[in-house]
């Protein structure tokens, strides 16, 4: 039912982004790959606001379906923009860079082989503005574990 509803809105507003992002981001998990696919793509290559979450959600899509490339590029981009906006504009778009740099250190862990230093790299000024930020963490003790590092459940080195 909802996956004939969404294409009815698809097929009458083809270009709307507002439209599409809805429904992505409401009803990604009862809709098919494809149309998943056809949104996903068509919310990347339009142009949204940096602080607006569609973007981050058709990378989170790419990524978890093993397309790492175009799911690096997507937050990539929004990184890249919400600096410039905040350089530029003075906007308050640090969340929006912590959130995205977050989901990309999570895509770095996943490749083979993880890329465990770049992903340091973004999560250190995440680390530094909030030394208690759990989940950050949580990646930087993953970070650890891909470059070889063990340690007990009593914070000792296990080798």
């Amino acid at each position: 039912m909802i996956q004939k509803a969404v294409n009815l809105a698809l097929k009458q507003y083809p270009k709307n982004v507002t439209i599409t992002c809805l429904i992505f981001g409401y009803f990604q998990n009862d809709l098919d790959y494809k149309t998943c696919y056809r949104l996903a793509d068509f919310i990347s290559q339009s142009q949204l606001h940096t602080s607006q979450w569609q973007n981050l959600i058709s990378a989170n899509f790419f990524r978890d379906y093993g397309e790492l490339d175009k799911a690096e590029d997507i937050y990539q981009r929004i990184i890249k923009n919400a600096k410039f906006r905040i350089r530029k504009y003075d906007d308050d778009l640090q969340k929006a860079i912590n959130f995205a740099s977050l989901n990309y250190v999570y895509l770095l862990l996943l490749r083979q082989p993880p890329d465990p230093y770049t992903a340091m790299d973004y999560l250190q000024p995440i680390l530094t503005k909030n030394p208690k930020h759990g989940v950050a963490h949580w990646y930087m003790a993953r970070c650890y574990q891909a470059q070889g590092h063990n340690y007990s459940s009593k914070g000792r080195k296990v080798y």
